[in-house]
């Protein structure tokens, strides 16, 4: 039952870890896109 619980926790750590992965490389993503648009802009 221990086991399982542990690799359950680990499943669902490894979820979260890869779903904040791709948070924060979207987030990224969202502001590069904002900075180019800001200097087209400005040009």
């Amino acid at each position: 039952m221990a086991l399982w619980r542990a690799t359950a926790s680990y499943g669902e750590l490894r979820l979260a870890t890869e779903s904040y992965g791709q948070l924060r490389s979207t987030k990224l993503h969202k502001a590069i896109a904002i900075l180019e648009l800001c200097y087209i802009e400005i040009r």
